[in-house]
């Protein structure tokens, strides 16, 4: 009887954790699909420099009509300042277009809950 009940609180602990990363997995993709789909939809960078939920750290032209916005997100209060997500969105300058992003810090820290 002692075995079975090991053997159930291993299992279902494997199973809790199993479902976690997982679902931090999810949380991740679901940036990223966010952050590919601002790029498909040429949304415009005004949105970004406006929203309550991210702060513009640093903006730099990296070569002739591309400027490059570094920004770091607010919205995770719970979160240490160095573990926040940061990213940076590659714009068009002349249309103010994002046609690109990339992650300026540890990927891990940038997720969208499902």
């Amino acid at each position: 009887m002692r075995a079975m009940m090991m053997f159930f609180v291993v299992l279902v602990t494997t199973t809790a954790c199993s479902g976690i990363s997982e679902f931090k997995r999810d949380a991740e993709q679901n940036f990223r699909d966010i952050k590919d789909d601002v790029v498909r939809q040429n949304v415009h960078i005004s949105g970004y420099l406006k929203s309550p939920t991210v702060s513009l750290q640093d903006m730099s032209e990296v070569r002739t009509g591309i400027v490059e916005y570094a920004f770091v997100e607010l919205g995770k209060w719970f979160t240490a300042p160095e573990e926040r997500c940061k990213f940076i969105l590659v714009v068009e300058k002349n249309s103010g277009t994002i046609i690109g992003w990339r992650y300026n810090g540890k990927p891990e820290y940038c997720y969208v809950n499902p």
